[in-house]
């Protein structure tokens, strides 16, 4: 059967992404480590693709049709990877402090007293 038109019928694409149209897409908070947890693992923003205003942020993460996931941020689109869950010392190449280790970092280190003030605090600490 010969069709009614010989020419191509069909429209142009124009400006329509269809890489776009055709992702899942969830919408997630950005947690202060600059990851989002999705499908039960934890993805990071590689640490050069890091911008200003991204912790606590509402994105939404887009996995296409080719495996890729990317991180939609104020219209830009940042690439995710995901974080070796193995790793605890550190999350997606960033290094995480434990809060013993940041309360190490605040601590002013303390002048040595001499050893007569040693003694003089024994023996106020006798007369309580």
């Amino acid at each position: 059967m010969k069709p009614a038109l010989a020419s191509n019928a069909h429209r142009p694409l124009g400006t329509h992404r269809l890489e776009q149209i055709l992702s899942v897409r969830v919408a997630r908070s950005v947690s202060s480590d600059q990851t989002v947890k999705w499908d039960g693992r934890r993805w990071g923003v590689p640490r050069e693709q890091v911008r200003a205003g991204l912790r606590g942020a509402h994105v939404e993460i887009e996995r296409r049709l080719d495996g890729s996931h990317l991180l939609r941020f104020r219209g830009d689109y940042l690439p995710l990877q995901p974080c070796d869950p193995v790793t605890s010392a550190t999350t997606c190449g960033r290094k995480t402090e434990t809060p013993k280790q940041r309360q190490k970092q605040n601590q002013i280190p303390c002048v040595d007293r001499t050893p007569l003030e040693k003694t003089m605090e024994a023996d106020i600490s006798t007369l309580r």
